[in-house]
């Protein structure tokens, strides 16, 4: 009997040994790679540091002048931009005709009490100069779409005059201002409700088809003259004048006009209170005089025509005394 029990308990020990499989043990942690062998190549090193420039040596003068000749080449790039593209927001054909028409339905005075308008509240409250050009720029070309309208009633160049300015402002301005600060009582006989101006800004947009970044001489004048420059401010007063002056607006490209103001100030030096100003400027850039030069000698246009140049040259006595 203590044979058979020794042998079923020999038979059971090799079927249980059967069941195992001979596996690898489970690591749990990650093997330490292999050691590295002769064959092997070394790793891709870095690709070596670039010379450093010496600022003593005259470096530092090289790096400033490859930043001014891209910033040129930025620049002259933009110019060529903006004159191809500023046909495309000028008014419709036969609209100065039509402002310069004894009998024109009274848009050349609706006209007038728009820019008055849009000039004055912009220096009332301090707003940006590209707000006025754009302000100008949108009701100029809604005035010319509406010609055929009636344009007597004060409430109507008002409410027009509103909804430009206000979309204007909400396209340049930081902080816009609310309805009721445009709407100064000094320079409107009307007061309009939010709902009303909005409708009017509403229709001017589809009128325009929501082309809203205009190319205004403005636009030529802040790439060209840098804000910083002591002439910046004299040309940016000049142009702000000749927006009331719709056979001078109306008449030559943007380019043209931008490049007349500053051709204009250059000559200033006949004026004893302009001579300081052209003295900064010719001394000023060499940015701004390569833009100016591209105006000068760009095709299909004549730069500084001297009917621009003689109203410009009165605009600016007229604007110092």
């Amino acid at each position: 009997m203590e044979d058979d029990d020794d042998h079923r308990r020999i038979s059971l020990q090799v079927v249980v040994n059967s069941l195992y499989c001979h596996e690898e043990p489970l690591l749990v942690s990650t093997p330490p790679p292999p050691p590295p062998h002769d064959d092997v190549l070394p790793p891709p090193q870095p690709p070596p540091a670039p010379p450093e420039i010496d600022i003593v040596a005259g470096g530092g003068d090289q790096v400033e002048q490859q930043g001014q000749q891209l910033a040129v080449a930025a620049a002259e790039e933009a110019v060529r931009y903006m004159v191809a593209r500023q046909g495309c927001y000028a008014p419709s054909r036969g609209y100065l005709h039509h402002l310069l028409m004894p009998a024109g339905g009274g848009v050349a005075g609706a006209r007038s009490r728009g820019v008055q308008y849009i000039i004055y509240v912009v220096n009332k409250l301090g707003l940006a100069a590209s707000t006025a050009f754009n302000a100008v720029n949108y009701m100029d070309r809604f005035l010319s779409i509406n010609c055929h309208l009636r344009w007597d009633e004060a409430w109507m160049v008002e409410l027009v005059s509103v909804a430009c300015l206000s979309v204007a402002c909400k396209l340049d301005e930081v902080n816009i201002p609310s309805l009721h600060h445009l709407q100064m009582e000094e320079v409107l006989e009307h007061s309009f409700r939010s709902g009303t101006v909005r409708d009017m800004e509403l229709t001017l947009l589809k009128a325009l088809q929501w082309r809203l970044a205009c190319v205004t001489p403005y636009s030529f004048l802040h790439l060209i003259m840098p804000p910083s420059s002591p002439a910046s401010g004299p040309c940016t007063r000049l142009l702000l004048r000749s927006l009331e002056e719709p056979s001078l607006l109306l008449r030559f490209d943007p380019s043209t006009i931008a490049a007349s103001a500053i051709r204009c100030l250059q000559l200033g030096r006949l004026h004893h209170h302009h001579q300081q100003q052209q003295q900064d400027y010719s001394s000023g850039g060499h940015v701004s005089s390569r833009l100016l030069k591209l105006l000068m000698t760009r095709p299909s246009a004549e730069y500084c025509p001297p009917t621009v140049r003689r109203r410009m040259m009165m605009t600016m006595m007229s604007a110092s005394r």
